[in-house]
């Protein structure tokens, strides 16, 4: 079969079954998020954490990223709601929004300050997935990122694709600025 045909065939393919299976989707992610709404309001934020993710994960929309930001403002997780809510102006950037979230993200930088040090990390090349502390799905990003330490010692584990991994120690101090950057030797 003439691979431009079969290619054309599963474009075709994709497209007819794209509306379907995103209207499953949006009906999950829906039932995640009024799940994870009723578990928020009885005070179970980190229950409804779970669903808020699973919602967004489902479907990206930025009533479940707000949601998200919710839940780790009242679990004390300030970095963490402040990544949400800068993702939520993303997705809404009406002036009304934008007000709320600029003053949402204010006050969190403001209480971050007094208890962690701000710091940019970087590597080269960019993209490396970092590893900040011990290993768990909580921890693991993407370079360039921005996160929020706690102020002490933490190892950042860096490793890319047909690049030697490596680890940088750090000390950091609340209230600091730090810019951090890895240049990533290819591997021989």
């Amino acid at each position: 079969m003439n691979p431009l045909f079969a290619a054309g065939i599963a474009a075709i393919l994709l497209v007819s079954l794209t509306p379907a299976a995103q209207a499953g989707s949006i009906e999950t992610a829906e039932q995640h998020f009024s799940s994870g709404k009723k578990l928020f309001e009885s005070g179970k934020h980190s229950e409804a954490l779970d669903l808020y993710i699973k919602a967004y994960t489902t479907y990206p929309d930025s009533k479940y990223v707000f949601g998200i930001a919710s839940c780790h403002v009242k679990l004390g997780n300030l970095p963490r709601a402040l990544d949400a809510y800068e993702e939520y102006t993303q997705y809404d950037p009406t002036p009304q929004i934008l007000t709320r979230v600029e003053k949402e993200t204010r006050q969190l930088k403001e209480m971050l300050a007094k208890e962690y040090a701000e710091v940019f990390i970087f590597s080269s090349p960019p993209g490396a997935q970092i590893i900040i502390g011990d290993f768990s799905k909580h921890n693991v990003y993407t370079t360039p990122k921005r996160r929020w330490l706690k102020e002490g010692s933490h190892s950042v584990f860096f490793k890319k694709d047909k690049h030697a991994p490596r680890e940088m120690k750090l000390s950091v101090k609340k209230g600091e600025h730090l810019y951090i950057y890895a240049g990533l030797k290819p591997e021989k």
